[in-house]
């Protein structure tokens, strides 16, 4: 029976992203053209990251057991992430002439891998120095973003 539970929260966990792509497959040439005007993009990706930013800083308040009030929040986080990459993605054509946009869109993706590097890094060396118990504690509580 165990395992029959662990197969149910397989697919529920894919119902849920099938249900946000299908939401975000239906958005998203809306969002696109409401991307190409230039007043509404910056309050569209504000919104849209806010959206996101909110419902992934709700999941960890949520109750073990409320597994479906999760998989909704995860939706909702998913729609507020993408929508947000949608508009920041269209923000390119703002930023730079034509000649340029592949170098500031290469140059933008390298920095953010290395970006990425940097707090990768920095956890790895905290995982391998000794640490006091204290820092321990303190080291287990916070990377998860809420103390317990």
């Amino acid at each position: 029976m165990v395992s029959q539970g662990i197969d149910d929260s397989t697919k529920y966990w894919g119902y849920a992203n099938s249900i946000a792509s299908l939401i975000l497959a239906v958005l998203a040439p809306i969002m696109g053209a409401l991307a190409d005007y230039r007043g509404v993009k910056k309050r569209f990706f504000v919104v849209f990251l806010c959206t996101g930013i909110v419902f992934t800083l709700v999941m960890p308040s949520i109750g073990v057991g409320h597994w479906l009030w999760f998989l909704v929040v995860y939706v909702l986080a998913r729609i507020g992430y993408a929508g947000a990459n949608l508009f920041y993605d269209s923000f390119l054509v703002d930023v730079t002439e034509k000649e340029r946009m592949d170098w500031v869109s290469s140059s933008g993706y390298a920095w953010g891998y290395i970006g990425s590097v940097i707090p990768f890094l920095a956890v790895i060396a905290l995982i391998f120095r000794e640490m006091s118990e204290r820092e321990a504690m303190l080291f287990r509580l916070f990377p998860a973003g809420w103390p317990s």
